[in-house]
């Protein structure tokens, strides 16, 4: 575990795809803006521990009408763990009150992949303060509700594929279509797939199917009598065996520690754990 966690936003700005206009969310406009969260190890002025590193990237992707700080409790302890970690506010489901622009999500895949790109850039850019920080060949991604729609669409539909990524996490989520691409699990990288049997937004049968045609290594996280996200707060009964979860995935499949362990069957109070790793 590192000593301290430091917390900035970078303002990546896509030119090349336009915003789409959602009616009491975002204007319409010719390029796409993505206010970016990052967390990273750091030293006591809170500057990037650039000499610690190079450290795993992981992407967070938020839900609907949510924002990248709803996955900070998440992200601050992957960063105490040495990851850095970066969360986009997506243009057109960052805020709202309605389910308008739950369709929009198609547009996600592609700010993830873009969100890669321009950190992998200043991560180049020997004048950036991040300069050095990532191991560009040890890259994670991982979304709640919409968001983890979002982690299925970008890695496990035929449209996007990004390969760059080694593993993926994918919380209260759902398959969602999207023209000219299909879900296809075979011969894809590990999935961690998080979920109540009491969620009461997007039912527990879908996070059972996702697992049940998803391809080893794999893994099924069952947090017993949660609501939707909930478990997400630092706050929460939850958080410890879910975020403690998700890191030890990470550490195995994104980092390649040899020390680590994901635990292919586990039991207790709070969760359930069942996986194949092939």
């Amino acid at each position: 575990m590192v000593s301290s966690v430091g917390v900035t936003v970078e303002v990546f700005v896509d030119e090349t795809r336009p915003t789409n206009f959602v009616a009491g969310i975002v204007a319409a406009a010719p390029t796409r803006t993505l206010p970016t969260m990052i967390w990273h190890p750091a030293m006591a002025d809170a500057e990037p521990d650039i000499d610690g590193g190079p450290y795993p990237l992981i992407v967070l992707a938020h839900g609907h009408t949510g924002h990248a700080t709803d996955l900070g409790d998440l992200a601050s302890m992957l960063a105490a763990n040495g990851y850095v970690v970066a969360s986009p506010d997506f243009p057109e489901t960052t805020g709202g009150a309605t389910f308008d622009a739950f369709p929009n999500v198609v547009h996600q895949p592609e700010d993830v992949i873009f969100t890669i790109d321009a950190i992998i850039a200043s991560n180049d850019d020997h004048t950036s303060r991040f300069h050095g920080l990532i191991d560009r060949e040890k890259i994670g991604i991982g979304g709640r509700s919409l968001g983890g729609a979002t982690v299925l669409l970008t890695l496990y539909n035929t449209r996007f594929g990004e390969p760059r990524i080694r593993a993926a996490f994918c919380a209260a989520a759902l398959e969602f279509p999207v023209e000219g691409g299909t879900f296809d699990y075979e011969g894809k990288q590990p999935l961690l797939v998080v979920h109540s049997d009491t969620d009461p937004m997007v039912g527990y049968d879908n996070g059972v199917d996702i697992y049940g045609r998803a391809q080893a290594p794999k893994y099924l996280l069952t947090l017993k009598g949660q609501g939707h996200v909930n478990y997400f707060d630092r706050d929460d009964s939850c958080f410890g065996p879910f975020s403690g979860t998700v890191l030890a995935f990470y550490d195995v499949y994104v980092k390649g520690d040899s020390a680590a362990v994901m635990a292919a069957r586990y039991e207790d109070q709070w969760i359930r754990i069942e996986g194949y790793t092939g």
